[in-house]
């Protein structure tokens, strides 16, 4: 990996001034800024977006979040979305991988069955508990309740870690 000392050392310049150079700040000599740019594209120098992160405190990234990362779709749609110095490329190689119209399409169609389901069961789990009165209605209220106040997600969690193997080591 070429580093901003090996610029430096190629131009003949110091590295402050490839440092300069490299982020558009303070004066370099016109003849030291071709030097120092023929450099960078003589040894394909790019800089580091790990270590820019680090000084100006702030990294530019992106969570993602996946439900299974052994599928191939979700691996190769992570793939594309790094958001480097060539971050129009990536965004332009991420939207030739994925139709996001049909993406949005089909996140629409999951949405809109699941609200209108949801809404259906439980008017009728409602409607059932306020009019009927059978046995063991209370303790099957307090299970509905109990299971409405964990998350889907939570519930998801064990079955993971018992398909991944972490099973054994907890």
């Amino acid at each position: 990996m070429v580093t901003r000392e090996d610029v430096a050392n190629k131009a003949g310049v110091s590295v402050s001034a490839v440092s300069r150079t490299m982020n558009g700040r303070g004066y370099v000599a016109k003849e030291k800024k071709e030097a120092i740019l023929n450099a960078v594209k003589e040894l394909g120098y790019r800089p580091n977006p790990l270590s820019n992160s680090l000084k100006i405190r702030q990294t530019f990234q992106l969570c993602y979040f996946t439900v299974n990362i052994l599928n191939s779709f979700y691996m190769d749609s992570f793939n594309f979305m790094w958001f480097g110095s060539n971050a129009a490329t990536n965004f332009v190689n991420m939207l030739g991988q994925i139709n996001i119209l049909r993406a949005f399409g089909n996140s629409c169609i999951v949405s809109i069955s699941y609200t209108s389901l949801c809404l259906l069961f439980c008017s009728m789990g409602g409607y059932a508990f306020a009019t009927y009165d059978f046995p063991g209605r209370d303790k099957l209220f307090g299970l509905l309740l109990a299971t409405m106040m964990i998350p889907f997600t939570a519930g998801i969690i064990p079955c993971t870690c018992c398909n991944i193997g972490y099973s054994k080591k907890l």
